[in-house]
């Protein structure tokens, strides 16, 4: 079975996409257990929040390639679609 170049494309965007939910959980747990604190606009903040933050994005950034995946299934790139 061939898979296509824009189906490479999805598998990427995927890859990537786990690679920044597993860093977010990285974060989080080291911000819990070491309890760093991150310097923000003259104010200490908890590290895990870092974790949390990247973590929902991550999410958040599945969810919307999940939607553009199914939205896209089995059309063709046209350049008459940016007119």
């Amino acid at each position: 079975m061939r898979i296509l170049k824009k189906q490479w494309y999805f598998i990427g965007l995927i890859v990537l996409n786990i690679l920044i939910i597993l860093s977010g959980l990285l974060f989080f747990y080291s911000g819990i257990v070491t309890g760093f604190k991150i310097p923000a606009f003259g104010s200490y903040v908890p590290g895990y929040t870092l974790g949390l933050l990247i973590l929902y994005m991550g999410i958040v950034n599945f969810i919307k390639l999940h939607r553009l995946s199914a939205r896209i299934k089995g059309k063709k790139f046209s350049f008459s679609n940016f007119k």
